[in-house]
C-alpha cells in the first residue's frame, strides 16, 4: 500500500493485493484473484471530509470454463462533525460486476460447467452512521449499510446489515472494544438466503510506534433454510508499520 499526503486538504492511497489459490482436495477449485482499492480524502474544513474510492477485483477461476468475475465498486460520501460528542457519516456508491467464460474451447467447456454463471449486474449500495463519544475515552458508534462484498471463493454476497459497538481507549498503548451485527444475505447461485447475527470482542496493543498486536474473539451465528450453523473465531494479529521517504 502507499499513501500521500497532495496537500493539508487532500491524500491519496493505493492498496492493491494478488493471491494464488492451490489445493491438495478433490472438487475444489483453484483460482488466482488479484484486487486493488485507489482513495481520495479531501478536508473541506476540520468539520467535513469528503471521502472517495474505487475498488477493483478481478478473479480467474481455474475450472473448465476457465471463468473470469470482475467486480468495480465506486463509493463517495461526507463524514461531519456535528458536535464535539457526535459525528455522523453517509457514502453512496454502485457496484458492477460481469462474469464470462475466457475458455479457448467453448464446446468443450460449456458455460455451464464454470464457478459463475455468465453475465453482468449493477447494484447501489450504501452506508450510513453515527459515532458518539461517551466519555474522554469510550465512544459508541452505531451503522446501517447495504454492501456486496466478493467472498474468498470468489462468488459475490449481498446483503443489508445494521452493526453497533463500544470503544475503549485505556490509554496510549491499548484500547478495546465490544461489537455487534445483524445481517441478512440474499442467496446466490446454489445458496439460500440466511440471517447472520455476530459478537465480537477486540483488544489492541501498541509495542512501538510502528509495531501494533491485536487479538479477537468472535461469536458466529447463522440462521438459513437448513437450520442452525454457529462458530467460534479466534485471532491473533502482529503489524508493522513504515514510512516511504520520497
Amino acid at each position: 500500500s502507499v499513501e500521500r499526503d497532495l496537500s493539508h486538504l487532500d491524500t491519496v492511497s493505493l492498496l492493491a493485493m494478488a493471491s494464488n489459490a492451490t489445493y491438495t482436495v478433490p472438487g475444489q477449485t483453484p483460482y488466482k484473484d488479484l484486487n486493488a482499492t485507489a482513495s481520495w480524502i479531501h478536508h473541506f474544513s476540520g468539520l467535513l471530509t469528503w471521502n472517495n474510492s474505487l475498488y477493483f477485483d478481478n478473479f480467474l477461476a481455474q475450472d473448465t470454463a476457465e471463468t473470469q468475475r470482475l467486480f468495480w465498486r465506486a463509493n463517495s460520501g461526507l463524514e461531519m462533525i456535528v458536535s464535539p460528542r457526535l459525528k455522523t457519516h453517509a457514502a453512496f456508491g454502485w457496484v458492477f460486476a460481469p462474469s464470462y467464460a475466457t475458455a479457448t474451447d467453448v464446446s468443450a467447456a460449456p458455460l455451464s460447467s464454470g464457478l459463475f454463471q455468465t453475465g453482468s449486474g449493477n447494484l447501489p449500495v450504501f452506508d450510513v452512521g453515527l459515532t458518539y463519544q461517551l466519555t474522554k475515552t469510550a465512544s459508541a458508534a452505531l451503522s446501517f449499510n447495504r454492501a456486496v462484498t466478493p467472498t474468498i471463493t470468489g462468488q459475490l454476497q449481498e446483503g443489508t446489515g445494521v452493526q453497533g459497538g463500544i470503544t475503549n481507549q485505556v490509554n496510549s498503548y491499548s484500547s478495546y472494544s465490544l461489537t455487534s451485527s445483524f445481517s441478512h444475505l440474499n442467496g446466490g447461485i446454489g445458496s439460500s438466503a440466511s440471517d447472520l447475527v455476530t459478537a465480537t470482542a477486540g483488544y489492541s496493543y501498541r509495542f512501538t510506534k510502528e509495531l501494533r498486536g491485536t487479538a479477537s474473539y468472535t461469536f458466529t451465528t447463522r440462521h438459513d433454510e437448513t437450520g442452525v450453523a454457529r462458530s467460534n473465531t479466534f485471532l491473533v494479529s502482529l503489524s508493522q508499520a513504515f514510512t516511504l521517504l520520497p
